[in-house]
């Protein structure tokens, strides 16, 4: 009868690898939410607030759904023309600063986990 072998542990290697994919599909869809509208508008965007909400069921606007606003629902185009490249700019922004955050964490994950290629 064979005596019983302990298995093998896998790699530690292989798991930090895998963890990194996830973390990439991870930054991918950040990226692409930022930009989609219609879940955030599912779930309590508002056309026009007065103020800042202040519990986390009060409704909000969304910077996709404002820009849409701006451009179809102004009478003066040319006068919302300057607050609506403002919030193309801040959303663009808030877009590459998620991406490069996500991009210098999963870095310094892979060198703390020794994967780096």
């Amino acid at each position: 009868m064979p005596s019983a072998q302990p298995r093998a542990r896998p790699s530690s290697a292989l798991f930090s690898r895998r963890y990194l994919r996830v973390l990439t599909g991870g930054i991918l869809a950040v990226s692409r939410g930022a930009g989609e509208v219609a879940p955030i508008l599912f779930v309590g965007a508002a056309y026009f607030l007065p103020h800042l909400p202040s519990k986390l069921n009060d409704q909000f606007m969304e910077l996709g759904y404002h820009i849409f606003v701006l451009t179809t629902q102004s009478p003066d185009v040319e006068a919302t023309k300057p607050l609506l490249y403002a919030t193309v700019l801040v959303l663009l922004g808030l877009t590459f600063l998620l991406n490069v955050v996500a991009v210098v964490v999963r870095a310094r994950l892979r060198v703390l986990s020794g994967a780096a290629r």
